[in-house]
Protein backbone atom coordinates (compact mmCIF):
# COMPACT_ATOMS: atom_id res chain seq x y z
CA UNK A 1 0.00 0.00 0.00
CA UNK A 2 3.01 2.35 0.80
CA UNK A 3 4.84 1.74 -2.46
CA UNK A 4 1.31 2.25 -4.09
CA UNK A 5 0.62 5.53 -2.63
CA UNK A 6 4.48 6.87 -3.15
CA UNK A 7 4.24 5.84 -6.65
CA UNK A 8 0.71 7.65 -7.49
CA UNK A 9 2.10 10.77 -5.43
CA UNK A 10 5.12 10.66 -8.13
CA UNK A 11 2.99 10.51 -10.74
CA UNK A 12 1.26 13.52 -9.90
CA UNK A 13 2.87 17.07 -10.61
CA UNK A 14 2.43 20.12 -8.33
CA UNK A 15 0.46 22.64 -9.18
CA UNK A 16 3.71 24.82 -9.54
CA UNK A 17 5.05 22.19 -11.79
CA UNK A 18 2.01 21.93 -13.77
CA UNK A 19 2.17 25.99 -14.57
CA UNK A 20 5.24 26.05 -15.16
CA UNK A 21 4.77 23.18 -17.47
CA UNK A 22 1.85 24.88 -18.85
CA UNK A 23 4.56 27.95 -19.62
CA UNK A 24 7.35 26.09 -21.35
CA UNK A 25 4.39 24.29 -23.40
CA UNK A 26 3.16 27.19 -24.68
CA UNK A 27 6.13 28.86 -25.89
CA UNK A 28 7.31 25.67 -27.28
CA UNK A 29 4.20 25.57 -29.42
CA UNK A 30 4.69 29.61 -30.25
CA UNK A 31 8.60 28.61 -31.54
CA UNK A 32 7.15 25.45 -33.53
CA UNK A 33 5.24 27.48 -35.49
CA UNK A 34 7.45 29.82 -36.35
CA UNK A 35 9.60 27.14 -37.01
CA UNK A 36 12.03 27.81 -34.38
CA UNK A 37 12.62 23.74 -34.05
CA UNK A 38 15.39 22.98 -31.62
CA UNK A 39 13.78 25.86 -29.24
CA UNK A 40 10.46 24.36 -28.88
CA UNK A 41 11.80 20.49 -28.66
CA UNK A 42 13.73 22.26 -25.79
CA UNK A 43 10.60 23.63 -24.11
CA UNK A 44 8.79 20.39 -24.99
CA UNK A 45 11.69 18.73 -22.96
CA UNK A 46 11.25 20.95 -19.92
CA UNK A 47 7.73 20.30 -19.70
CA UNK A 48 7.23 16.68 -20.09
CA UNK A 49 10.33 16.53 -17.01
CA UNK A 50 7.97 18.46 -15.01
CA UNK A 51 4.98 16.80 -15.71
CA UNK A 52 5.92 13.15 -18.04
CA UNK A 53 3.16 13.44 -19.75
CA UNK A 54 3.81 11.27 -22.74
CA UNK A 55 1.89 13.44 -25.57
CA UNK A 56 4.67 16.00 -24.78
CA UNK A 57 7.27 13.09 -25.91
CA UNK A 58 5.19 13.24 -28.96
CA UNK A 59 5.80 17.39 -29.59
CA UNK A 60 9.37 16.20 -28.86
CA UNK A 61 9.75 14.23 -31.66
CA UNK A 62 8.35 16.29 -34.33
CA UNK A 63 10.49 19.54 -33.18
CA UNK A 64 13.57 17.53 -33.41
CA UNK A 65 12.47 15.87 -36.19
CA UNK A 66 11.90 19.12 -38.27
CA UNK A 67 15.13 20.54 -36.37
CA UNK A 68 17.00 18.03 -38.96
CA UNK A 69 17.84 15.41 -35.51
CA UNK A 70 16.01 12.35 -36.28
CA UNK A 71 18.35 10.28 -33.60
CA UNK A 72 16.34 12.06 -30.70
CA UNK A 73 13.33 12.31 -32.53
CA UNK A 74 13.27 8.41 -32.57
CA UNK A 75 14.11 8.61 -28.95
CA UNK A 76 11.41 10.62 -27.96
CA UNK A 77 8.93 8.68 -30.33
CA UNK A 78 9.93 5.71 -28.97
CA UNK A 79 9.46 6.88 -25.53
CA UNK A 80 5.82 8.03 -26.83
CA UNK A 81 5.11 4.51 -27.38
CA UNK A 82 6.27 3.28 -24.18
CA UNK A 83 4.46 5.33 -22.21
CA UNK A 84 1.28 6.10 -24.13
CA UNK A 85 -1.57 3.61 -23.03
CA UNK A 86 -5.04 4.54 -25.59
CA UNK A 87 -2.97 4.19 -28.91
CA UNK A 88 -5.21 1.62 -31.20
CA UNK A 89 -2.55 -0.98 -32.38
CA UNK A 90 -2.93 0.67 -36.30
CA UNK A 91 -1.78 4.23 -35.18
CA UNK A 92 1.04 2.37 -32.91
CA UNK A 93 2.33 0.28 -35.75
CA UNK A 94 2.44 3.29 -37.79
CA UNK A 95 4.19 5.32 -35.38
CA UNK A 96 6.94 1.92 -34.56
CA UNK A 97 7.87 2.00 -38.49
CA UNK A 98 8.63 5.72 -38.14
CA UNK A 99 10.57 5.01 -35.03
CA UNK A 100 12.38 2.65 -37.62
CA UNK A 101 12.99 4.84 -40.41
CA UNK A 102 14.30 7.70 -37.89
CA UNK A 103 17.21 5.14 -36.87
CA UNK A 104 17.75 4.75 -40.55
CA UNK A 105 17.90 7.95 -41.07
CA UNK A 106 20.05 8.81 -38.12
CA UNK A 107 22.55 5.81 -38.81
CA UNK A 108 22.77 7.40 -42.80
CA UNK A 109 26.12 9.59 -43.68
CA UNK A 110 25.18 13.13 -43.59
CA UNK A 111 24.72 15.22 -46.74
CA UNK A 112 27.25 18.19 -46.89
CA UNK A 113 27.75 17.43 -43.50
CA UNK A 114 24.32 17.95 -42.57
CA UNK A 115 21.23 15.72 -42.13
CA UNK A 116 18.05 17.30 -43.81
CA UNK A 117 15.22 18.19 -41.83
CA UNK A 118 12.77 15.89 -43.78
CA UNK A 119 9.22 15.77 -42.36
CA UNK A 120 8.12 11.87 -41.64
CA UNK A 121 5.77 10.51 -44.78
CA UNK A 122 2.33 10.68 -42.88
CA UNK A 123 3.60 12.70 -40.06
CA UNK A 124 0.88 16.04 -40.48
CA UNK A 125 3.13 18.16 -37.69
CA UNK A 126 -0.08 18.58 -35.30
CA UNK A 127 1.16 19.15 -32.24
CA UNK A 128 -0.52 17.41 -29.44
CA UNK A 129 -2.60 18.83 -26.44
CA UNK A 130 -1.92 17.15 -22.82
CA UNK A 131 -5.13 17.04 -21.03
CA UNK A 132 -3.29 18.48 -17.95
CA UNK A 133 -3.12 21.96 -19.98
CA UNK A 134 -6.72 21.54 -20.96
CA UNK A 135 -8.55 24.47 -19.75
CA UNK A 136 -12.04 23.34 -17.81
CA UNK A 137 -14.17 25.37 -18.47
CA UNK A 138 -15.94 26.60 -14.90
CA UNK A 139 -19.80 27.32 -15.02
CA UNK A 140 -21.09 31.12 -13.91
CA UNK A 141 -22.36 30.86 -10.06
CA UNK A 142 -25.11 33.10 -11.64
CA UNK A 143 -25.94 30.54 -14.39
CA UNK A 144 -25.92 27.77 -11.61
CA UNK A 145 -28.38 29.96 -9.90
CA UNK A 146 -30.72 30.27 -12.78
CA UNK A 147 -30.76 26.91 -13.35
CA UNK A 148 -31.59 25.52 -9.89
CA UNK A 149 -34.14 28.39 -9.77
CA UNK A 150 -35.97 26.95 -13.41
CA UNK A 151 -35.82 23.32 -11.64
CA UNK A 152 -37.91 25.10 -8.73
CA UNK A 153 -40.24 26.15 -11.04
CA UNK A 154 -40.33 23.31 -13.17
CA UNK A 155 -40.92 21.45 -10.04
CA UNK A 156 -43.96 23.70 -9.17
CA UNK A 157 -45.52 23.52 -12.79
CA UNK A 158 -45.29 19.56 -12.04
CA UNK A 159 -47.40 19.87 -8.73
CA UNK A 160 -49.64 22.43 -9.75
CA UNK A 161 -50.18 21.02 -13.12
CA UNK A 162 -51.08 17.54 -11.37
CA UNK A 163 -53.76 19.14 -9.06
CA UNK A 164 -55.16 21.21 -11.42
CA UNK A 165 -55.94 18.24 -13.59
CA UNK A 166 -57.37 15.99 -10.54
CA UNK A 167 -59.50 19.41 -9.63
CA UNK A 168 -60.46 19.04 -12.99
CA UNK A 169 -61.69 15.57 -12.87
CA UNK A 170 -63.88 16.06 -9.57
CA UNK A 171 -65.43 19.29 -11.49
CA UNK A 172 -66.45 16.57 -14.22
CA UNK A 173 -67.81 14.35 -12.05
CA UNK A 174 -69.96 16.64 -10.20
CA UNK A 175 -71.26 19.71 -11.95
CA UNK A 176 -69.72 19.46 -15.72
CA UNK A 177 -69.00 17.08 -18.30
CA UNK A 178 -69.28 13.63 -16.63
CA UNK A 179 -72.61 14.36 -14.45
CA UNK A 180 -75.68 12.73 -15.68
CA UNK A 181 -77.87 14.42 -18.27
CA UNK A 182 -78.55 17.49 -17.67
CA UNK A 183 -75.44 18.31 -15.96
CA UNK A 184 -75.89 20.65 -13.02
CA UNK A 185 -74.25 23.97 -13.86
CA UNK A 186 -70.42 24.89 -11.98
CA UNK A 187 -70.81 28.19 -10.15
CA UNK A 188 -68.09 30.43 -10.22
CA UNK A 189 -66.71 29.63 -6.53
CA UNK A 190 -66.41 25.97 -7.68
CA UNK A 191 -64.03 26.76 -10.65
CA UNK A 192 -62.11 29.09 -8.20
CA UNK A 193 -59.54 26.40 -7.63
CA UNK A 194 -59.29 24.95 -10.60
CA UNK A 195 -58.59 28.47 -11.89
CA UNK A 196 -55.79 29.67 -9.44
CA UNK A 197 -53.70 26.18 -9.89
CA UNK A 198 -54.39 26.55 -13.63
CA UNK A 199 -52.49 30.03 -12.91
CA UNK A 200 -50.14 28.59 -10.95
CA UNK A 201 -48.75 26.08 -13.29
CA UNK A 202 -48.85 28.38 -16.19
CA UNK A 203 -46.70 31.22 -14.27
CA UNK A 204 -44.14 28.22 -13.42
CA UNK A 205 -43.71 27.47 -16.41
CA UNK A 206 -43.17 30.23 -18.16
CA UNK A 207 -40.70 31.14 -15.54
CA UNK A 208 -39.29 27.88 -15.79
CA UNK A 209 -38.35 28.57 -19.46
CA UNK A 210 -37.65 32.33 -18.82
CA UNK A 211 -34.93 31.05 -15.79
CA UNK A 212 -33.39 28.08 -18.21
CA UNK A 213 -32.91 30.51 -20.71
CA UNK A 214 -31.44 33.70 -18.91
CA UNK A 215 -29.12 31.43 -17.47
CA UNK A 216 -28.11 29.99 -21.01
CA UNK A 217 -27.43 33.63 -22.25
CA UNK A 218 -25.33 33.93 -18.60
CA UNK A 219 -23.16 30.81 -19.34
CA UNK A 220 -22.29 31.64 -23.23
CA UNK A 221 -21.58 35.26 -22.63
CA UNK A 222 -20.13 35.62 -18.75
CA UNK A 223 -18.44 32.00 -18.77
CA UNK A 224 -15.86 33.14 -21.35
CA UNK A 225 -14.92 32.16 -25.00
CA UNK A 226 -14.68 28.91 -24.12
CA UNK A 227 -16.48 25.76 -26.74
CA UNK A 228 -19.97 24.52 -25.03
CA UNK A 229 -22.88 23.01 -25.67
CA UNK A 230 -25.90 22.63 -23.68
CA UNK A 231 -29.34 21.80 -24.47
CA UNK A 232 -32.07 22.41 -22.00
CA UNK A 233 -35.72 20.30 -21.64
CA UNK A 234 -38.29 21.34 -19.81
CA UNK A 235 -40.88 18.85 -18.44
CA UNK A 236 -43.48 17.46 -16.53
CA UNK A 237 -41.96 18.62 -13.04
CA UNK A 238 -38.47 18.74 -14.24
CA UNK A 239 -35.66 20.79 -16.55
CA UNK A 240 -33.11 18.75 -17.98
CA UNK A 241 -29.64 20.22 -18.71
CA UNK A 242 -27.12 18.71 -21.01
CA UNK A 243 -23.87 19.53 -21.77
CA UNK A 244 -20.31 20.07 -22.07
CA UNK A 245 -18.48 23.05 -19.92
Amino acid sequence: MACTSLTASAQAPSDDSVAEARVAFERGVARYDRGAYEEAEADFRRAHALTGHPELLYNVYLAAERAGRPGPAADALEGYLADAEDLDAERRDALGARVVRLRARAEAPAVGGQVGSVAEPGADGTLATPVIFVEKRRVPVAATALFIAAGALAVSFGVAAGLSEATDRDLANTCGRDTPTPPPHCEDADLDPLRRRNLVADISLVGAVAAAAAGLIVLFTVGGDDEAQVQAQVGLGHVALRGTF
